[in-house]
């Protein structure tokens, strides 16, 4: 059942998200393959979704874009 299924690699999901905050030109790569739905955590689910909102609308995505869309978004305090 997946509703049980017990987190494995939150320190991978973190790396992930990390670098794509980091690297935010990597997202092109990334986009294509992974979706928000790929992460375990509901905080980097959030985080991911913010990226693809980002990159659909032609933003930069780094820390502060990121920031400013999940306050715009209301999401930001959760995260």
């Amino acid at each position: 059942m997946q509703g049980d299924r017990e987190p494995k690699a939150i320190e991978s999901e973190e790396i992930v998200i990390g670098n794509l905050m980091n690297t935010g030109s990597l997202f092109i790569i990334h986009e294509s393959k992974l979706t928000s739905k790929c992460f375990y955590s509901h905080k980097h689910q959030t985080i991911y979704a913010s990226m693809e909102r980002l990159f659909k609308a032609g933003s930069a995505i780094d820390t502060i874009t990121i920031m400013e869309d999940l306050k715009k978004e209301g999401k930001f305090e959760s995260i």
